[in-house]
């Protein structure tokens, strides 16, 4: 059994069929794992608005600033 050599590119033998289904197949996992991957980092950041959102409500009541002065505070604060 003889070694690659590294950055030898890995070539089929055979069905070249085969392998194209194989690498498709890969290509289709990677795609889904991504698509899975941005969701749910998409629904952890809408929760974390929803939170801060939540944050600032309270802040508004406990000190009865209006809303202008609550969206002043947002203008004015660093941005994350």
């Amino acid at each position: 059994m003889t070694r690659k050599k590294q950055g030898e590119i890995l070539k089929p033998r055979g069905d070249d069929t085969r392998w194209r289904a194989l690498l498709e197949n890969v290509r289709m996992l990677i795609q889904q794992g991504r698509q899975r991957a941005l969701r749910a980092v998409d629904t952890i950041e809408v929760g974390t608005c929803w939170e801060i959102g939540g944050i600032l409500l309270n802040l508004s009541k406990g000190a009865q600033c209006t809303l202008n002065t609550a969206k002043a505070w947002c203008d004015t604060s660093p941005r994350l």
